[in-house]
């Protein structure tokens, strides 16, 4: 049985959001993502840093989301 590796990527869209994500299908204008996580940072009171994750589209029922590679900032994928 031949199983292929799913690519998964960590996005950083011009809108300063950086989201990690399951890369399902690519074409020249855009990037079809399943399960999207956005990150946020803070500073904690101590000036640590931690990381949270939510859900990217909170009210959405759907899985999958196209974005248009014009949008995205920097792409790192394996």
């Amino acid at each position: 049985m031949n199983m292929i590796e799913p690519t998964y990527g960590v996005i950083k869209m011009i809108s300063g959001e950086e989201i990690i994500a399951e890369i399902i299908d690519e074409d020249d204008l855009h990037l079809t993502l399943l399960n999207p996580i956005q990150i946020h940072r803070r500073i904690a009171r101590d000036g640590s840093s931690q990381l949270a994750v939510s859900y990217w589209f909170h009210f959405s029922e759907d899985d999958h989301f196209k974005i248009k590679k014009d949008r995205i900032v920097a792409l790192s994928s394996k």
